[in-house]
């Protein structure tokens, strides 16, 4: 039976509704029970008389994690696609469970060595709606020492909420405002105000910035972002450009269906200001309406399919950013393609 411990829903989704779980193709199968040894979840038992793994409490299997498959020898383990998590993240809906979610990120992106920052004022000084993402640009006063990729803590004056977490999708030093990409969540308390409430002049509480995602390297550079986990990077891919024209930049851009490119109109700004900036766009739903970009390229895939696809260079640096549970799966592709885990940079 599946433990009572690995059931709790996901992002409010209950677990059993959800396909996620790892299958064993038997003919590949070696019997190294390193799956079975491995995995703390108790999903695999191990079949003496046929000398196999098995699958004995797929319920137990956590969402989005591919352990078992990576650390097989003979490649004997599979997964349903990752979009398939990818996809269920537009169903949060119930108990505001994302809160749970911002805890953890919180705790893991804050650092021993991370000083007390004050909260400030944030006004309201742009607010555009595209889709399903409000993107807000806001006055701090001095911005001097906020980067591209650092997050700040949002909150609602005169609510008791948890604040929200945003990372910067700017170059602050340069344009003078702070700019946030939020995804309206159903249920979620921030993102729905963000969206239907809030208005220009009106002010929020900003905290920090924290985090040390930034970029810093002289190398050519790969981002891959993953929904609107373009946010930090399409910042930090500003500043590199503002100080080095030249660089050579691509920008893997994967989401569900095309009319979720949101941010296309200055992507496509970029790569026809920088001759070196190259667009990599894919959904795996494609609109009649939507426009191909004029720079770059466009897929009709599954992210991570188009991913699999790509041909790395081991001297670029490597960007992600997008939902958790996909950052370590992109992560290890990458290293399964010879590239140095020291050149791979992620959010956590």
């Amino acid at each position: 039976m599946p433990d009572p411990r690995f059931l709790k829903p996901w992002h409010g989704i209950p677990r059993e509704e959800i396909d996620w779980h790892p299958t064993v193709d038997h003919d590949r199968c070696i019997g190294c029970a390193t799956c079975v040894t491995g995995c703390n979840r108790l999903v695999y038992r191990y079949d003496f008389e046929n000398e196999k793994s098995i699958v004995y409490d797929p319920l137990n299997c956590l969402v989005g994690c591919t352990t078992c498959h990576n650390t097989c020898p003979v490649d004997a383990i599979s997964f349903p696609p990752f979009d398939v998590v990818l996809d269920l993240e537009k169903r949060v809906d119930e108990h505001h469970a994302v809160e749970d979610d911002l805890f953890t990120r919180k705790d893991i992106l804050e650092y021993k060595d991370a000083k007390p920052a004050p909260k400030e004022q944030a006004k309201i000084v742009d607010k555009e709606i595209r889709g399903d993402v409000t993107i807000l640009r806001c006055d701090l006063g001095n911005v001097q020492n906020i980067r591209a990729g650092r997050y700040m803590e949002l909150e609602i004056p005169g609510k008791n909420w948890l604040g929200r977490s945003y990372s910067v999708a700017n170059v602050p030093f340069s344009d003078g405002y702070v700019e946030f990409h939020v995804k309206k969540v159903p249920g979620g308390r921030f993102s729905e105000y963000a969206y239907n409430d809030l208005k220009r002049e009106e002010s929020l509480i900003a905290k920090g910035p924290y985090g040390k995602f930034v970029c810093d390297s002289q190398n050519r550079l790969y981002f891959v972002a993953l929904g609107v986990g373009l946010a930090p990077l399409i910042g930090m891919i500003r500043e590199v450009l503002l100080k080095d024209q030249d660089r050579d930049i691509k920008l893997f851009w994967g989401v569900s269906r095309s009319k979720d490119f949101y941010y296309l109109d200055e992507i496509n700004e970029l790569a026809q200001t920088y001759k070196n900036f190259k667009p990599i766009l894919v959904a795996k739903e494609y609109d009649v309406a939507f426009k191909l970009p004029k720079h770059g390229q466009f897929f009709k895939k599954r992210a991570l399919e188009a991913f699999l696809e790509e041909i790395f260079d081991t001297d670029r640096d490597y960007y992600i950013a997008g939902p958790f549970g996909a950052l370590d799966t992109f992560k290890k592709v990458l290293m399964k393609n010879g590239v140095d885990e020291s050149k791979i940079h992620t959010e956590i």
